[in-house]
């Protein structure tokens, strides 16, 4: 008589015993998570991309500070627009630089201090007017390391940058 056995694709592995599964001694043990040179790696990958990314993003946000008080400046300038207008002078009726009022974003105020230039810078009085400006929006705080240096924009309409840094220029500053 001849033995029954069953096809090899229908047979049912021999299971293995507590320590060939990875439980026991001498057995390799069920790895999950990461190894610490995957770690590492993806660690040194983010710096990488971070040391990239950053001095970018700063450069953006120096940027858009800029802009602001370009802004700032060409409401400054509107304001002295006005007061000439009214006053037919711009400086006080008695001779006295006049106070700039708070340009509409404040917040441009932490990052660029304004002040005025009136000219004659001397000799106003009552009878001898101011008739020409310059106003100047002075880096401060954080934005003190942005390389346009002190804005400037006068009564005719011309802009500037002073102490700016070296390749800047005023139609660098003013277009970017």
């Amino acid at each position: 008589m001849t033995p029954i056995t069953k096809p090899l694709s229908s047979r049912q592995p021999h299971r293995r015993r507590q320590h060939d599964e990875g439980g026991g001694p001498g057995g390799k043990a069920d790895q999950r998570g990461f190894t610490l040179v995957e770690l590492m790696v993806t660690v040194a990958i983010a710096a990488i991309l971070a040391a990239i990314a950053y001095p970018a993003y700063t450069g953006y946000v120096q940027r858009a500070r800029r802009a602001d008080a370009q802004a700032a400046l060409m409401e400054l300038a509107g304001w002295m627009e006005r007061r000439y207008s009214t006053n037919f002078r711009y400086d006080e009726t008695n001779g006295g630089d006049p106070t700039l009022p708070t340009p509409s974003s404040q917040s441009v105020s932490t990052y660029y201090t304004f002040t005025v230039t009136l000219t004659p810078s001397s000799g106003r009085s009552a009878t001898v007017p101011a008739t020409a400006f310059t106003l100047n929006a002075a880096r401060a705080g954080v934005q003190a390391s942005d390389p346009c240096g002190t804005l400037t924009l006068n009564s005719q309409g011309v802009r500037g940058v002073t102490g700016a840094a070296s390749g800047w220029s005023a139609t660098n500053c003013w277009q970017r």
